[in-house]
Protein backbone atom coordinates (compact mmCIF):
# COMPACT_ATOMS: atom_id res chain seq x y z
CA UNK A 1 0.00 0.00 0.00
CA UNK A 2 1.40 3.26 -1.30
CA UNK A 3 0.66 6.53 0.89
CA UNK A 4 0.63 9.02 -1.61
CA UNK A 5 1.48 11.74 0.73
CA UNK A 6 4.42 14.18 1.09
CA UNK A 7 6.09 13.71 4.38
CA UNK A 8 5.36 15.95 7.49
CA UNK A 9 9.21 17.05 7.19
CA UNK A 10 7.80 20.19 5.38
CA UNK A 11 11.49 21.69 5.25
CA UNK A 12 12.37 18.59 3.64
CA UNK A 13 9.74 18.64 0.22
CA UNK A 14 9.24 22.43 -0.39
CA UNK A 15 10.07 22.05 -3.95
CA UNK A 16 8.67 19.02 -4.43
CA UNK A 17 9.70 17.58 -7.97
CA UNK A 18 7.00 18.08 -10.14
CA UNK A 19 8.28 14.30 -12.18
CA UNK A 20 7.37 12.98 -9.09
CA UNK A 21 3.74 14.76 -8.50
CA UNK A 22 3.43 13.26 -11.56
CA UNK A 23 4.56 9.46 -11.26
CA UNK A 24 2.57 9.68 -7.86
CA UNK A 25 5.52 9.26 -6.32
CA UNK A 26 5.36 10.17 -2.50
CA UNK A 27 7.91 11.16 0.01
CA UNK A 28 7.70 7.78 2.06
CA UNK A 29 7.79 5.76 -1.37
CA UNK A 30 11.30 6.96 -1.32
CA UNK A 31 12.12 5.94 1.56
CA UNK A 32 10.94 2.50 1.20
CA UNK A 33 13.28 2.82 -2.31
CA UNK A 34 15.98 3.93 -0.15
CA UNK A 35 15.48 1.28 2.68
CA UNK A 36 15.55 -1.53 -0.85
CA UNK A 37 18.79 -0.28 -2.05
CA UNK A 38 20.64 -0.09 0.74
CA UNK A 39 19.37 -3.74 2.14
CA UNK A 40 21.96 -4.92 -0.50
CA UNK A 41 24.75 -3.46 1.13
CA UNK A 42 27.10 -4.71 3.83
CA UNK A 43 27.05 -2.87 7.44
CA UNK A 44 30.90 -2.19 6.96
CA UNK A 45 30.69 -1.50 3.26
CA UNK A 46 27.93 1.33 3.00
CA UNK A 47 27.75 3.53 0.09
CA UNK A 48 28.42 7.02 -0.70
CA UNK A 49 25.68 9.70 -0.64
CA UNK A 50 25.99 9.97 -4.48
CA UNK A 51 25.82 6.33 -5.20
CA UNK A 52 22.54 6.12 -3.13
CA UNK A 53 20.45 8.96 -4.30
CA UNK A 54 21.49 7.56 -8.14
CA UNK A 55 20.44 4.27 -7.49
CA UNK A 56 17.60 4.98 -5.33
CA UNK A 57 16.26 7.34 -8.39
CA UNK A 58 16.80 4.10 -10.57
CA UNK A 59 14.48 2.19 -8.27
CA UNK A 60 11.96 4.98 -8.43
CA UNK A 61 11.89 4.37 -12.42
CA UNK A 62 14.19 7.51 -13.09
CA UNK A 63 16.81 7.15 -15.89
CA UNK A 64 18.79 9.71 -13.90
CA UNK A 65 19.27 12.05 -10.85
CA UNK A 66 18.59 15.87 -11.95
CA UNK A 67 18.66 17.99 -9.99
CA UNK A 68 15.31 18.58 -8.18
CA UNK A 69 14.83 14.45 -7.82
CA UNK A 70 18.74 14.44 -6.68
CA UNK A 71 17.79 16.59 -4.05
CA UNK A 72 14.36 15.62 -3.03
CA UNK A 73 15.86 12.04 -2.52
CA UNK A 74 18.66 14.24 -0.76
CA UNK A 75 15.74 15.01 1.52
CA UNK A 76 14.00 11.62 2.07
CA UNK A 77 17.74 10.30 2.82
CA UNK A 78 17.81 12.56 5.92
CA UNK A 79 14.24 11.51 6.85
CA UNK A 80 15.31 7.93 6.51
CA UNK A 81 18.32 8.50 9.02
CA UNK A 82 16.29 9.76 11.33
CA UNK A 83 13.72 6.97 11.32
CA UNK A 84 17.13 4.87 10.94
CA UNK A 85 16.80 3.10 7.99
CA UNK A 86 20.33 4.04 7.33
CA UNK A 87 22.99 6.08 9.23
CA UNK A 88 25.55 8.67 7.62
CA UNK A 89 29.22 8.78 8.65
CA UNK A 90 31.71 11.42 6.35
CA UNK A 91 29.50 10.75 3.06
CA UNK A 92 29.00 7.31 3.51
CA UNK A 93 25.38 5.96 4.27
CA UNK A 94 25.23 3.03 5.76
CA UNK A 95 21.65 0.46 6.58
CA UNK A 96 20.57 0.79 9.97
CA UNK A 97 17.59 -1.13 11.27
CA UNK A 98 17.34 -3.80 8.25
CA UNK A 99 14.66 -5.44 9.85
CA UNK A 100 11.74 -4.41 12.60
CA UNK A 101 13.52 -6.37 15.62
CA UNK A 102 16.15 -3.40 15.38
CA UNK A 103 13.43 -0.67 16.08
CA UNK A 104 12.92 -0.10 19.90
CA UNK A 105 9.63 -0.42 21.19
CA UNK A 106 9.10 2.90 21.45
CA UNK A 107 10.17 3.94 17.93
CA UNK A 108 7.77 1.68 16.86
CA UNK A 109 5.10 3.95 19.33
CA UNK A 110 6.79 6.77 17.68
CA UNK A 111 6.26 6.12 13.96
CA UNK A 112 2.58 5.14 14.80
CA UNK A 113 2.13 8.28 16.46
CA UNK A 114 3.41 10.38 13.34
CA UNK A 115 1.17 8.63 10.89
CA UNK A 116 -1.83 8.10 12.20
CA UNK A 117 -2.88 11.87 13.81
CA UNK A 118 -6.27 12.31 15.51
CA UNK A 119 -7.95 10.35 13.05
CA UNK A 120 -10.00 6.91 13.56
CA UNK A 121 -7.47 4.20 11.50
CA UNK A 122 -8.17 0.64 11.55
CA UNK A 123 -5.05 -1.05 13.25
CA UNK A 124 -4.50 -3.02 10.11
CA UNK A 125 -4.44 -0.10 8.36
CA UNK A 126 -2.34 1.92 10.65
CA UNK A 127 -0.03 -0.65 11.02
CA UNK A 128 0.83 -0.91 7.16
CA UNK A 129 1.54 2.66 7.12
CA UNK A 130 3.63 2.85 10.12
CA UNK A 131 5.68 -0.20 8.71
CA UNK A 132 5.62 2.10 5.17
CA UNK A 133 6.67 4.71 7.30
CA UNK A 134 9.73 3.07 8.07
CA UNK A 135 10.53 1.78 4.80
CA UNK A 136 9.02 -1.07 4.72
CA UNK A 137 7.04 -2.27 1.69
CA UNK A 138 4.77 -5.07 3.30
CA UNK A 139 3.84 -5.58 6.83
CA UNK A 140 4.60 -8.80 7.42
CA UNK A 141 3.94 -11.32 10.61
CA UNK A 142 7.10 -9.80 12.16
CA UNK A 143 5.91 -6.97 11.56
CA UNK A 144 2.26 -6.71 12.52
CA UNK A 145 3.19 -8.70 15.76
CA UNK A 146 5.76 -5.67 16.78
CA UNK A 147 3.42 -2.80 16.14
CA UNK A 148 0.58 -4.83 18.00
CA UNK A 149 2.58 -4.39 20.96
CA UNK A 150 3.12 -1.00 20.18
CA UNK A 151 0.01 -0.24 20.33
CA UNK A 152 -1.25 -1.96 23.16
CA UNK A 153 1.44 -0.11 25.15
CA UNK A 154 0.09 3.33 23.41
CA UNK A 155 -3.30 2.29 24.88
CA UNK A 156 -1.90 1.83 28.14
CA UNK A 157 -0.39 4.79 28.26
CA UNK A 158 -3.62 6.56 27.23
CA UNK A 159 -2.10 8.06 24.28
CA UNK A 160 -4.31 6.15 21.77
CA UNK A 161 -7.74 5.23 22.17
CA UNK A 162 -9.98 2.36 20.13
CA UNK A 163 -13.49 1.39 19.58
CA UNK A 164 -12.81 -2.58 18.24
CA UNK A 165 -10.56 -2.30 15.58
CA UNK A 166 -10.01 1.15 15.09
CA UNK A 167 -7.52 3.23 16.80
CA UNK A 168 -6.70 7.11 16.86
CA UNK A 169 -4.15 9.63 19.32
CA UNK A 170 -5.70 10.64 22.41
Amino acid sequence: MARKTTCDEAEDTADWPRSFEAEGIGYDDIIVAIRRVISVIKYEDGLSREEVIRETAHELGFERAGAHVAEAIDGALRAASRRRVVWCEQGRVYPDCRSIQDYMRDELKDALCSVIGVAWWERVEAVRAAAYYLGFAHAGKCIRKAFASAITGLIRQKELEYDESWIRRT
